[in-house]
């Protein structure tokens, strides 16, 4: 029951609170990151070492999201 609410109900739940708050645009940026913050989550957290592909990985989303981040003048 626990796996069921603590990690799909509630948190669902808080990401369309959030996207009500700041936007569908903002959210989707935001949630971008969740691969990013996992892997900071693992180096801190649990010890994990990062390998070069793996700072690549980093490096590839951040400038995805900045990217989509950057308004076009159109």
């Amino acid at each position: 029951t626990f796996i069921i609410l603590g990690g799909t109900i509630i948190p669902f739940t808080l990401f369309l609170a959030g996207v009500k708050l700041i936007g569908p645009t903002k959210a989707s940026l935001i949630s971008c990151f969740e691969p990013l913050a996992t892997i900071l989550f693992t180096v801190f957290f649990l010890g994990t070492v990062l390998l070069p592909v793996d700072y690549a990985g980093m490096a590839f989303i951040m400038i995805t999201v900045f990217l989509l981040s950057v308004k076009k003048n159109t």
